[in-house]
């Protein structure tokens, strides 16, 4: 009897140990650079539930039920990885970049494009301020830049001379106003009435500061971008009206090409930080100038230092950052939590434009290259980042592109027609 009951102590004990989950650990790593891989999605085969992400140093811990179990290991830009796990052993996972060919892209038949603004005048810049087309315009040696007012239907209303002035170019404001830039300044310009007239100035410092980094605005949350050394680095932040500046602060992650700059620092003469972390306070007033500094590249350097361009746009109810550097449009709550991600690889063709155009009208964004014969526009999945037919336009020099319910505008530049030689016209995309 004794033994009997030490027999069944046994197997329940071997069962309770069983019962109790295993914790499965380990590191992730880029095969090729040995470098940790942070945010690697890593979960049990047949079970989308459960699963974990890699931390900064590419750690993870992850329980599962009982062994043998099959781990999945995938990031954007590497190949997925499977992995049986046996025994309680810590791993160490290798992942490859993946290698795959950019889709081909299907081109559709050329849509017919129309001159919006059919006068002998060369158009420097353009703008939509509600239901009206504000264009700048430069006539002639004797009369110079004039502002142009057009309605909804794009047929003239009104002009203001701005013969004593030196502009150089329009902008929309996150709060719906429109600037044009003078100097060491701006003006608001006001339409009232069908007229259009210039408004109140403001300073170089205050439309620097405060004005032109304002992105989005929205629910009373303002969205502001900033860039850091030297534009290889960017951060979206966000303040809301509702709550006291203490607390209403919302952080978008820090978008950084670390090895960019790593070399740029080397490059410009500046020491790296002792302890290796290149955003600390107790850094070198150069490298805090470096960092914090406005963007001076110029040259050589200006070819190899571009900005990164990760815009960001609000569409539904959920903000999208198109983060080209990793590769994916990342989908943030209004409170700057992360939703999801979906991959893209447009970017990575030769002849991208690097630029996305969003139609606030439809919701619909759109990108476009260059061909051999003018460009093309393709409208972007937002769903899976494919990309739809593309939309030729058989025209050199495009500039100043923007869409509006369905219909793109763009300056046409033509080297070939004089002082007039560059216009306003438009396509439609639908």
């Amino acid at each position: 009897m004794a033994r009997l009951f030490t027999i069944l102590l046994f197997v329940f004990i071997v069962l309770q140990i069983r019962a109790q989950d295993v914790i499965i650990s380990g590191n992730v790593i880029d095969a090729l650079s040995q470098n940790a891989l942070e945010a690697v999605n890593i979960s049990i085969a047949g079970n989308i539930r459960k699963g974990t992400i890699s931390e900064k140093d590419g750690s993870f811990s992850i329980e599962v039920d009982s062994l043998p179990v099959t781990l999945v290991f995938s990031s954007i830009g590497f190949e997925t990885k499977k992995i049986e796990v046996k025994t309680e052993e810590k791993l160490f996972v290798q992942l490859y970049k993946s290698i795959t060919e950019l889709p081909e892209i299907v081109i559709s038949s050329a849509p017919k494009i129309d001159t919006v603004y059919d006068e002998p005048y060369n158009v420097v810049d353009y703008l939509f301020k509600d239901s009206f087309l504000v264009l700048l315009v430069y006539k002639n040696v004797f009369e110079k830049y004039q502002l142009v007012l057009l309605d909804k239907n794009e047929k003239y209303l009104n002009h203001l001379s701005l013969k004593e002035y030196q502009p150089e170019r329009l902008f929309k404001s996150c709060f719906n106003k429109i600037y044009i830039t003078i100097g060491n300044g701006a003006y608001t310009i006001e339409i009232i009435k069908d007229k259009i007239s210039l408004g109140d100035w403001v300073t170089t410092e205050v439309y620097d500061n405060i004005i032109e980094p304002c992105v989005l605005y929205s629910n009373n949350m303002r969205f502001y971008q900033r860039y850091l050394y030297q534009g290889q680095a960017l951060r979206y932040y966000a303040f809301d009206e509702n709550k006291t500046q203490d607390d209403s602060l919302c952080i978008l992650p820090l978008i950084e090409d670390e090895a960019n700059i790593i070399r740029l620092i080397e490059e410009t003469g500046n020491r790296l930080p002792w302890s290796g972390n290149l955003w600390e306070t107790n850094i070198s007033e150069k490298l805090i100038f470096l960092r914090e500094g406005p963007y001076y590249m110029k040259g050589a350097f200006r070819m190899f230092y571009p900005k990164l361009y990760a815009p960001l746009l609000k569409k539904d109810s959920s903000l999208c950052l198109f983060n080209h550097l990793a590769s994916s449009i990342q989908f943030f709550d209004m409170d700057g939590q992360k939703l999801r991600e979906v991959p893209i690889s447009y970017h990575k063709r030769k002849r991208w434009k690097k630029y996305i155009l969003y139609d606030e009208f439809t919701e619909q964004v759109y990108t476009a290259f260059h061909t051999k014969w003018g460009e093309y526009v393709c409208k972007v999945n937002m769903e899976n980042g494919s990309l739809s037919e593309a939309i030729p336009l058989e025209l050199d020099f495009i500039e100043k592109v923007r869409i509006r319910n369905g219909t793109m505008y763009f300056l046409h530049r033509n080297p070939y027609q004089g002082a007039a030689n560059r216009m306003i016209q438009k396509v439609k995309l639908n």
